[in-house]
């Protein structure tokens, strides 16, 4: 018998389709407490939460019987996935269910904006009329700007080109044809984005890049009396220079259903004039919460029956398959994705993988799935995993091969313990990156396009291309000094054919956007990328 314990509110249809699971048993307690709720854990064998119940260690500690924690929705903070992978505990979640809510909402925001339905709903109930102050604007004709363009943002896109409007959309990581299919323009930059629409609109998830990431610079490259909407996470617009434009006028309105730290939020934002506020209600529909809990519930009666689950979010027991002699390699691999997707200066449509020719397809696909995964690595919506690294990365629209001699491509000797990734795009720009696993578990990059280096994969680098002259190091390590940042390692390698050097210069933290910024134009740096390894 199968026990499984709900500590969320899910709808009736799905409680009964839970139920009607053979062999198994549900105790339904929505509101139970923390302190029940560790009491008790240790007698079932699912946990079926919502985002209100933190599963973490001390949880997984007291339930000692749990082979299973299921997600009702997309997010997964609430849990603690390592810990879980340790313990052997399938994480599964259900993700997309909810796409056209979050969707609908962002035109409903979007609306109520553009034809001021609160404040006129709110004067005719209080007994006036005055119509002459709530005259609106048409959504024809203007222009959508989307930043990040997934699932809920393809939505969106569809449905303002209903209205019709125009659409363009910024995410550097997908390939120019996911665009091309929706009719959205794509645009290169997200100044170019800014600059171009009326309507900004940001679906990305939260993480070290996005948060701020609509901050006061880009709020004031908005065009005078543009509008934002933030249904995607909160922090990722900067919600005090958001209420700075607002009252100095630049900006015409804000609509926001997700916010930072809520629901303690900025009450002063919350109130200003101008805002158009809601309580994180993106998925808050009938349709969307059946769909959700059908869907976990599918995958949870998949799980207990030992199938293939659609959405594993973990696979546990990774850690003992990481000690195989392919580990170090795996780690390689996947810090060249991450390398990568970092440093990249466009868009990238296609990946060419070369390995040893020694290895079995099998040891390729975990290197080819390790390297996607530490490319993916915080630009999805979703957390992703080795399970699921493959479908997400298809989902992009890059395609991905494995090199080929017969093409001229770079390949490995036999039993060497190099890889090789080649990253191109349409205009046919190239990124090469190289590495190698020495005595079979030191990894190393050991190319960046022409230039050779011998670098230690881990930590916090700061990666820029120079005009080879005296004095780099010292000015560099000047500058680093002058903001307190200690160098751990400087990694130079110069190509005198061209004149030009490459240094990955490992620090002891990271450097923020305005010292970045600020980096760029010491004179002799030609690009400059912070990359987190």
């Amino acid at each position: 018998m199968h026990r499984i314990l709900v500590t969320g509110n899910l709808d009736p249809e799905a409680l009964e389709d839970l139920r009607a699971i053979p062999q198994s048993s549900v105790s339904y307690q929505p509101d139970i407490s923390r302190p029940d709720l560790l009491a008790g854990v240790a007698d079932y064998h699912v946990l079926l939460t919502r985002s209100g119940t933190a599963a973490d260690r001390t949880l997984m500690d007291a339930g000692k019987s749990l082979k299973i924690i299921a997600r009702a929705g997309v997010g997964i903070a609430n849990i603690d996935l390592e810990y879980a992978t340790q313990k052997g505990i399938l994480v599964i979640n259900a993700p997309g269910v909810n796409t056209q809510s979050a969707a609908e909402l962002t035109l409903a925001l979007l609306l109520a904006m553009s034809r001021k339905l609160p404040e006129a709903q709110e004067r005719i109930k209080s007994g006036g009329w005055d119509r002459h102050l709530y005259r609106g604007m048409e959504l024809r004709g203007k222009t959508m700007g989307l930043v990040g363009f997934g699932n809920v943002a393809r939505r969106v896109a569809q449905l303002c080109q209903g209205f019709p409007m125009n659409v363009e959309a910024y995410d550097p990581y997908l390939a120019p044809g996911i665009f091309e299919s929706y009719g959205v323009k794509r645009q290169g930059s997200m100044t170019e984005l800014l600059r171009s629409c009326h309507i900004l609109s940001v679906h990305v998830p939260l993480n070290e890049e996005t948060t701020n990431l609509i901050d006061g610079e880009c709020l004031k490259t908005l065009a005078q009396g543009s509008w934002v909407i933030n249904t995607s996470r909160g922090g990722v617009v900067c919600e005090s220079s958001l209420l700075e434009l607002l009252s100095n006028g630049h900006l015409a309105g804000a609509a926001i259903d997700t916010w930072l730290g809520e629901p303690e939020v900025d009450s002063a934002l919350v109130q200003h004039p101008k805002v158009y506020a809601t309580p994180h209600i993106g998925a808050a529909t009938m349709e969307a919460q059946r769909g959700v809990g059908k869907a976990i519930v599918v995958q949870i009666q998949k799980a207990l029956a030992g199938e293939v689950v659609d959405h594993p979010v973990n696979i546990p027991g990774i850690h003992s398959a990481l000690a195989h002699p392919m580990r170090a390699q795996m780690v390689l691999a996947e810090k060249i994705g991450r390398l990568a997707q970092q440093i990249l200066e466009f868009q990238a449509t296609s990946v060419v993988m070369a390995f040893p020719s020694s290895l079995t397809d099998d040891e390729k696909h975990l290197l080819t799935i390790a390297f996607q995964k530490g490319f993916l690595f915080g630009v999805s919506n979703e957390f992703i995993s080795y399970a699921n690294a493959a479908t997400k990365f298809a989902a992009c629209g890059i395609s991905f091969g494995e090199a080929s001699p017969e093409r001229g491509q770079w390949q490995p000797s036999r039993d060497d313990s190099s890889m090789a990734v080649t990253l191109m795009g349409d205009d046919k720009s190239q990124l090469l990156i190289k590495g190698v696993v020495y005595d079979k578990e030191h990894p190393r990059i050991t190319l960046l396009n022409e230039f050779a280096l011998e670098v230690v994969p881990d930590g916090h680098f700061i990666v820029f291309k120079n005009k080879d002259t005296p004095g780099v190091v010292a000015e560099v390590g000047g500058f680093l000094a002058s903001k307190n940042i200690n160098i751990d390692s400087f990694y130079l390698s110069s190509h005198n054919l061209e004149g030009q050097a490459m240094a990955m210069v490992k620090i002891d933290r990271c450097l923020s956007k305005a010292q970045l910024g600020e980096m760029k134009s010491i004179n002799f740096i030609e690009s400059l990328f912070a990359a987190d390894l």
